[in-house]
């Protein structure tokens, strides 16, 4: 969530990149047809992160137990990959609400505080992860 909020450029982590900031930005010369193609551009990548998010930390496509089980029986193929392409939607969905939502209740922070946390707690956490998960895979290998 964090990274997203980050990588996104959404308050409250978006630092001195705000149009309170910065008054305009990049989209400050955008009009009509650029305009929206940059927003559209912007909304993609919301989307996209959503969707990377979904698949590698919410279980992508994955149905509810028993329900793929009991579609197989019945050789229901059409109607498990039209269930699994509404899950993924609605994961995605449901996650850009959340992010969207979070960036709407929290208090801005400072560019100082966000380069703060990055290199004090995010940065120690990902390194960790990553050692753990380096020690469960070998661990895994190992059996």
């Amino acid at each position: 969530m964090i990274s997203g909020l980050v990588l996104l450029g959404v308050p409250p982590l978006d630092g001195g990149l705000s149009s309170q900031d910065i008054h305009g930005g990049v989209s400050s010369h955008l009009h009509g047809r650029r305009l929206s193609l940059f927003r559209l551009g912007r909304f993609y990548g919301f989307f996209l992160w959503s969707l990377i998010g979904v698949v590698l930390f919410l279980g992508a496509w994955s149905l509810p137990l028993g329900v793929t089980s009991r579609l197989k029986e019945i050789e229901a193929w059409r109607a498990i990959q039209l269930l699994e392409l509404g899950t993924i939607l609605v994961k995605t969905f449901v996650l850009m609400l959340m992010i969207a939502l979070v960036s709407r209740v929290t208090p801005r922070v400072r560019a100082d505080q966000i380069t703060d946390l990055a290199w004090k707690v995010l940065s120690p956490f990902a390194l960790a992860a990553l050692t753990g998960s380096a020690i469960w895979t070998g661990w895994v290998a190992l059996r």
